[in-house]
């Protein structure tokens, strides 16, 4: 029999807002604070069913009874995209479906700007928002202080509850570290290393390399179109790119194609991506570790290879 609490779901529903990071991160993250521990409780909503069977949002709702406590603030950064957080469609129909009364204290500024008035507020006594959502602000170091301080509550008990079935239902097999499969996934973000505690919602991995960090895609039914087969080695990637330009492969008598683009930020970088096929290059620290030992790649031949062939594609 498996149970499931409200906060999660809750969460889960405001999603679409932004995407859910850890507290102590500079990217968008979801807190439950201490002193929201008594609301929670009132809306705890427990359902019960079968394993094997898919949960059923919908005929559990509203998640708060009639005459129970339905109250929840929510501490967010203000969004330019957004003109008004009460008065809003999508807040009026989480209001009606959950039964839930949102209320919002919204932080101006920056992420530092709205960590600063955090740290004012926990220094003057005044109670904290129920939840902060979309915040950034805080190093992992502030987060897990406040965490220990007693500011944000732990959420591990609710993630080590065995009858837990959000990672079911999320297509998720998750194991704490008393279970043999432990190594199986990463807990990345959102917990305190020294401690175990959980301030925040979660953020997983299976396996490193289901992150990976620069991502290309290439277009099959071009390659399918001009009999070619998937290059494998930069010369192959080469020769793929100029059939590309030159052979028409979107079939419409011109020759319009772009052989190959990306951006200039971290998970797109076709630039970085063909580096790393000459020689590693870790594009967020610029330096790389052999046999316990700092070294960079930028005095090595292989990256001065890299380069005559980035110029090679940009001449072309």
């Amino acid at each position: 029999m498996k149970k499931i609490l409200a906060l999660l779901l809750i969460v889960c529903m405001i999603l679409p807002l932004a995407a859910c990071g850890g507290a102590g991160e500079t990217t968008t993250d979801a807190v439950e604070t201490a002193d929201s521990q008594e609301v929670i409780h009132s809306i705890k909503n427990a359902t019960t069913i079968p394993e094997g069977e898919v949960y059923d949002f919908e005929s559990h709702l509203p998640l708060v009874k009639e005459g129970e406590d339905n109250k929840l603030n929510i501490g967010i950064q203000v969004s330019a995209s957004v003109t008004d957080y009460d008065d809003n469609d999508y807040t009026r129909w989480l209001e009606e479906k959950t039964g839930i009364d949102l209320e919002f204290t919204q932080f101006a500024g920056t992420s530092s700007d709205n960590a600063t008035q955090i740290a004012l507020m926990t220094a003057a006594g005044e109670r904290l928002p129920d939840i902060l959502f979309m915040f950034g602000g805080f190093n992992k170091a502030q987060g897990e202080q406040y965490g220990r301080d007693g500011y944000f509550l732990n959420l591990r008990d609710y993630y080590e509850d065995p009858d837990m079935n959000y990672y079911r239902r999320h297509g998720l097999a998750f194991y704490f570290a008393d279970q043999p499969d432990a190594n199986d996934l990463l807990m990345l973000r959102g917990s305190d290393a020294e401690t175990g505690a959980i301030y925040s919602y979660p953020f997983l991995a299976g396996d490193p390399e289901d992150l990976p960090r620069n991502h290309v895609s290439i277009n099959q039914l071009w390659l399918e179109k001009l009999g070619l087969e998937m290059p494998t080695t930069v010369d192959e990637l080469y020769d793929v790119l100029v059939a590309f330009r030159d052979q028409d492969p979107n079939g419409n008598g011109k020759k319009d194609e772009i052989p190959l683009m990306g951006r200039l930020t971290t998970f797109k970088d076709v630039v970085q991506w063909i580096i790393d096929a000459f020689i590693f290059e870790d594009d967020s620290y610029w330096l790389t570790v052999e046999d316990g030992k700092l070294d960079i790649p930028y005095d090595k031949d292989e990256y001065r290879q890299a380069l005559i062939f980035i110029k090679k594609l940009v001449d072309e």
